[in-house]
């Protein structure tokens, strides 16, 4: 049996493989088109007879695809690339598919319409509202010839997104940097070191440590190294990657790309009669107006403003304090708000390492 398929609560990632993936993800999206179809033959159009066995189909859906995700996020190779996009391509087709399906929006419409909407829990009905707003957003009511576009679109902005990624993973992977000596990198806890120790292994050192941009390395340095050069060097060549700037300066540059997305996102808004994407994307969230969200961020940094301020002035003396240096470099702040919090609280975040491993947190949940 496929191992992406089976009803345990957490994926058996020793037993889930790349070759399980596609089987997976066209097996699912057979299967629920098959019930949607049954579904409207049947002219489902309750709560039990619709929506709650979308639902479940929709779950079973999104934990394949969830895993598939996590594999390509964190052990991504050109194999699993080309079977990501497959995938994305299928996933894009069918939503775009339901989405436009208006039988099946005919049948939520009239349980919305029913008496026994009435009856339904808030969350219930809650949920009912969302998929209709959903099937309008997806262009239900639009011209076929519109659907066909909007099809196209969200092809393109898939495609894109995708492209963005896989640009950001590769700029961050390109980067490395070998230090031979530990006394190179003043500071670096000891689970830090030996991780950077192993890095070098991994990679064809015979000795010393390899510093990349993954989380695991940047997040500590920039919080624990005492070498400021190292701190900005490791910053730059974050901030950086694919860009126009920095250590790979043009390779795997995203600076076309965002603007693809943001064509292809106005015409999206567009074909459903909006006036931007920031009003689409507004549909679905509490504020009422992309006026009402910019004056909100207004009115926030104001009342922040003055806060942050004292608040960096603070650090800045505390860094003054121990340096001597008169400004405080946006890659110093990391390292100085950690020396600060450990003189206040006596506390660190290595401190707390030790309680958060995987089993650790399993054992004390069960």
């Amino acid at each position: 049996m496929n191992s992406l398929l089976t009803d345990a609560i957490r994926p058996d990632f020793n037993a889930i493989t790349m070759a399980d993936f596609e089987p997976a993800v066209e097996q699912v999206l057979a299967e629920n088109r098959q019930l949607i179809a049954e579904l409207i033959e049947q002219g489902a159009d309750t709560w039990e007879s619709l929506a709650f066995k979308l639902e479940e189909a929709d779950d079973r859906l999104n934990k394949v695809w969830s895993v598939i995700s996590h594999y390509n996020s964190v052990l991504n190779s050109d194999e699993l690339r080309e079977i990501y996009k497959r995938l994305i391509a299928l996933l894009t087709d069918y939503n775009t598919e339901m989405g436009q399906n208006i039988q099946l929006y005919e049948a939520y419409q009239r349980l919305a319409d029913s008496a026994d909407f009435e009856t339904l829990s808030q969350a219930q009905k809650q949920s009912i509202k969302h998929i209709l707003r959903s099937f309008k957003l997806s262009g239900v009511a639009l011209q076929a010839k519109a659907k066909a576009e909007y099809s196209e679109l969200k092809k393109k902005l898939s495609s894109l997104s995708n492209a963005f990624s896989e640009n950001v993973l590769d700029a961050t992977q390109a980067w490395t940097w070998h230090v031979e000596d530990k006394a190179d990198l003043p500071g670096l806890p000891e689970s830090t070191l030996q991780l950077l120790a192993s890095l070098a292994k991994e990679n064809g050192y015979d000795s010393g440590y390899l510093l990349t941009l993954d989380a695991p390395c940047y997040l500590p340095v920039m919080t624990y190294c005492d070498d400021a050069a190292i701190r900005e060097k490791i910053y730059q060549a974050f901030m950086t990657r694919a860009s126009d700037q920095g250590p790979h300066a043009g390779q795997w540059d995203n600076t076309q790309t965002i603007h693809e997305i943001l064509v292809a996102r106005q015409a999206l808004a567009k074909l459903l009669s909006f006036d931007n994407f920031a009003e689409k994307s507004l549909a679905t969230k509490m504020a009422g107006s992309v006026d009402e969200v910019v004056e909100f961020l207004e009115q926030l940094a104001e009342k922040a403003g003055d806060v942050a301020q004292k608040e960096f002035e603070e650090l800045k003396a505390f860094a003054r304090s121990i340096s001597g240096q008169d400004e405080l470099n946006i890659w110093d702040s990391a390292y100085y708000a950690e020396k600060l919090k450990q003189q206040r609280f006596d506390i660190s975040q290595e401190a707390l390492r030790p309680y958060f491993p995987v089993p650790v947190v399993l054992k004390i949940r069960t």
